[in-house]
């Protein structure tokens, strides 16, 4: 990408003879050994422990490491502080080299670009690429977005840190620690910047130290963490001793453990492994199983005439409650073997010597289990789920590859072997990548360039990994052979088929002290390493006895019971796959993975023989062994950036008035050339077959650079551009919408109008003039409408009704309604079912003294000044004396 090619801090125009200010390699004028390990020896000088870093081309960095005495571990140091904060602050290309600033520069290619990155940790053992991973790590955890979710964000780094303490060991008596398995780390982000998983994959696992080591070396820190970091209740509940010198594969000298870093680990590992999700049941089977570990190994046997038994049984019985499981049990495993006669399962008893083998075979068990048990938890509880894609988007990731770095000693084993095929493994990848296919690309282009020569090491992995007559399937022909196969067996069968390849060797007697039908020399990438046979096929084969997996399936600790999930044993007479075959198909996967992402190096150099000068000559092999001459060669000679026409115009258009926002005048390149003629930099430039290449990091530094002025205004147009839209689509649905509902709420007036009429289109031939008729449901649109159509209609039914009324009947039908009005709650009949006479004692009809009733009638007239009587009628007073009711007539 063009942001992983810039070039930090190149200082072009500064005097590259003076290698004091060179923070690149390709500014040296004379690129050769000397002159490398003369700029590295000055870089080391520095003062500035945090700034011993130099950059070796567009994507390398070299990272030397500090004095054991100035190097802080913790990352709590004042000065990486100050480097973090200005990497956060400042844009890539213009930091200093360090590796703060290629991890800016990878998470500034995933957010620009798009593209999934890795960083690829390489170099010696002990040369501190874990702790340069811590850095990368430290970066991601401040850069990523503060939305993440806090128990991934706050712990990443945490958890990272301490899987490492399960994997790592002390391989000098005063040296750091040494990671002992290869370690794949992927980091997940989406669109926004926020962290949305984390993954953990295990490459290559040394189980075997756990049981056996050189000489002075360490077993994995865990233990000594778990002994001296644990309190004193937690120790008395596991069953332990403070002291790591009373367990026999613990022992060390004392100097070398340091009390306060194991306690101060130890409860960052807690709180670690917890904060991501891990209960505090499942921490005490991890460390049950630890402690559990350390009492086996000081489990010792004794042999009677035909059996064994072991020495003191305080260990099994104490071991067997931290296994979950039984004393008998335990003891039976640890002393017989099942073996099938005659179609049975049967116990045989096995000699001292079996004894101690398949002891340790079952703590390398337990302890790998744990290992993988842990990797697959952590990655259960931190992995992004299915769902994650579709609901923010596209995932990216951030890859980190940490793995043991080349070892040789005296005499090398199994272990070295794997250690030496995956660092072998990782600097092809380094090569093919970095000078093979970039080379390759100016030829296929047709750009200028002078072939650069390297010395590639694709024949030590062909040697390996060969088909049919590599070292991988020779020694699993071996394993999977059936009959007594030897490892001196296997070593004849190499010898004749490799003895003629360019990277072994086969030693003749008298060739070595040691025994050389049971020796052999493989030529690796660093260096020739001397191999001891012993031990090979069986540790290659790695698969454990049934009667083991039945034993810890059986077990109550959860972790041993699903074992089935994580170790290799026979099943079904299936042939279990062996060691270097996983190494070698987990490596493959990774190559794969690797094609499809921009890769980023950190070369880690060891420049101290004696933890405190500079040495030379350990220094130059370690340039010869990562193949820096030829990169820093390729890197001064070649392009800083290469990229397809129609992505460069689509990326840059925004650069130039006749670019932006399309090119229609002609071809692509035309559209480029144009571009670049705008920002002045076509003199920087070669035009190949399909691809711009672009010589300076300065010309690519001022693309970046204006792409990111512009962009905030450009976002700013195009989010006017996009609201616009949005906001004109909402418009024209608004008035879709309206449109849509005018017609229902006409339709709908329509029918309710169509159903009025048609019920009430012949009111006038009825009886009641429609009364009985039901209204139909008007909609809401036309509630007032009908309550005042209903209004009219009652009006205009009143009017029909009183047509049939003479108008001499209209004081009466008055009357009457104002009595409805005035007695409707009174429950009185008032007769409105008969005509209403008024004077009722006038009429003769009604009462016998007329007469009388009309002669006081015209006097009260006379006398009230009235003319008419509205009403007259019978009345009865009734009153209550002494309880007797009197009823009495008024006209009497």
């Amino acid at each position: 990408s063009a942001v992983g090619l810039i070039l930090s801090n190149m200082a072009e125009d500064e005097d590259a003879d003076d290698i004091v200010s060179v923070d690149n390699l390709t500014q040296l004028n004379d690129i050769n050994a000397d002159g490398v390990v003369a700029a590295l020896k000055i870089r080391h000088q520095n003062e500035n422990v945090h700034y011993r870093h130099m950059y070796a081309g567009p994507r390398v960095l070299v990272a030397l490491k500090p004095d054991p005495n100035l190097w802080k571990s913790d990352g709590n140091d004042e000065e990486d502080k100050k480097a973090l904060k200005a990497s956060l602050e400042e844009l890539p290309f213009s930091l200093k080299p360090h590796v703060y600033s290629l991890a800016a520069f990878s998470y500034f290619n995933i957010k620009h670009q798009r593209s999934d990155a890795t960083i690829v940790l390489s170099g010696v053992s002990g040369s501190g690429k874990t702790h340069s991973m811590y850095h990368i790590i430290e970066y991601y955890t401040a850069v990523f977005n503060k939305n993440s979710e806090p128990r991934l964000l706050e712990n990443l780094l945490p958890v990272v840190r301490s899987l490492e303490r399960f994997g790592s060991a002390k391989l000098r008596q005063s040296g750091h620690d040494s990671s002992r398995h290869a370690l794949y780390t992927s980091i997940y982000i989406d669109v926004t910047g926020c962290l949305v998983g984390l993954r953990l994959d295990g490459i290559q696992f040394e189980k075997s130290r756990v049981t056996w080591r050189e000489e002075g070396q360490g077993n994995y820190n865990i233990f000594y963490d778990l002994l001296y970091g644990a309190s004193e209740e937690e120790l008395q509940q596991l069953l332990l001793s403070p002291d790591h010198n009373v367990y026999k594969y613990l022992k060390l000298p004392k100097h070398n453990i340091d009390v306060l870093q194991c306690k101060k680990r130890f409860t960052e590992i807690k709180q670690a492994l917890t904060g991501v999700g891990l209960t505090a049941e499942e921490l005490q089977y991890v460390w049950k199983l630890l402690a559990a570990i350390l009492r086996i190994g000081n489990v010792e046997f004794k042999s009677d005439d035909e059996f064994i038994t072991v020495t003191d049984r305080t260990h099994v019985e104490e071991t067997s409650d931290l296994l979950g499981t039984t004393p008998d049990q335990l003891h039976k495993l640890l002393c017989y073997r099942l073996a099938r006669e005659h179609g049975k399962m049967t116990e045989l008893g096995i000699n001292l010597n079996d004894a101690e083998i398949e002891r340790d075979i079952f703590i390398q068990a337990i302890y790998e289990l744990l290992y993988s048990w842990l990797l697959n938890r952590v990655n259960s509880l931190l992995e992004p789920p299915e769902t994650c894609r579709w609901k923010t988007g596209p995932i990216q990731r951030l890859g980190i590859l940490d793995h043991p770095g080349f070892e040789g000693y005296p005499v090398n084993s199994f272990e070295q072997l794997c250690i030496n095929y995956i660092d072998d493994k990782i600097h092809q990848i380094t090569i093919d990548d970095l000078l093979r296919a970039e080379q390759n690309d100016y030829k296929v282009e047709a750009v200028p360039w002078t072939e650069v020569a390297y010395i590639n090491n694709r024949g030590v992995c062909e040697l390996i990994e060969q088909p049919y007559k590599g070292i991988i399937s020779i020694l699993d022909a071996a394993c999977h052979d059936i009959g007594v196969i030897t490892d001196c067996m296997f070593l004849e069968a190499m010898n004749q088929k490799q003895s003629m390849h360019h990277h072994y060797r086969k030693l003749t007697n008298g060739a070595r002290k040691l025994d050389s039908k049971e020796q052999f020399i493989i030529k690796h990438t660093a260096d020739e390493v001397l191999y001891s046979v012993t031990g090979f096929i069986s540790k290659n084969k790695d698969f454990i006895h049934d009667d083991i997996i039945k034993f810890l399936e059986d077990c109550l600790n959860p972790i041993l019971s699903s074992c089935d999930d994580y170790l290799v044993h026979t099943e079904d007479g299936r042939k279990p796959d062996t060691v270097l075959y996983r190494i070698k198909t987990a490596l493959v996967d990774i190559s794969k993975q690797f094609t499809k992402q921009t890769l980023y190096y950190v070369k880690c150099i060891d420049p101290t023989s004696d933890e405190s000068s500079f040495d030379e000559t350990s220094c130059r092999h370690q340039v010869e062994m990562l193949r820096l001459i030829p990169i820093i060669e390729v890197s001064k000679a070649g392009y800083v950036h290469s990229e397809n026409y129609q992505t460069f115009l689509k990326k840059y258009k925004c650069l130039s008035q006749y670019t932006w926002p399309n090119f229609h005048s002609g071809e692509t390149v035309e559209g480029v050339k144009i571009l670049l003629h705008a920002m002045s930099i076509t003199n920087e430039c070669e035009f190949g077959n399909s691809k711009l290449f672009i010589h300076s990091t300065k010309a690519v530094a001022t693309l970046e650079t204006a792409r990111l002025q512009l962009r905030p205004a450009i976002i700013q147009f195009l989010q006017k551009l996009w609201r616009g839209a949005i906001a004109r689509e909402k418009f024209k649905l608004f008035i879709a919408v309206h449109k849509i509902l005018v017609k229902f709420r006409a339709y709908k007036t329509r029918i309710f109008l169509n159903g009025l009429i048609r019920s009430f289109s012949s009111v006038q031939e009825m009886t009641d003039f429609g009364n009985s008729i039901e209204w139909p449901k008007p909609p809401i649109i036309l509630m007032k409408f009908t309550k005042k159509l209903k209004a009219i209609y009652k009006r205009w039914r009143l009017t029909q009704i009183l047509r049939t009324v003479p108008e001499d009947d209209y004081p009466e039908i008055k009357g009457k309604i104002l009595a409805i009005e005035l007695l409707k709650e009174s429950g009185i009949d008032m007769g409105l079912n008969r005509r209403w006479k008024g004077n009722y004692l006038g009429a003769t009809n009604e009462h016998s003294n007329t007469a009388t009733f009309v002669a006081v009638c015209s006097s009260l007239m006379v006398k009230d000044q009235f003319q008419d009587i509205y009403f007259s009628t019978f009345a009865k007073k009734v009153s209550s004396v002494n309880n007797l009711k009197k009823v009495m007539d008024l006209n009497d």
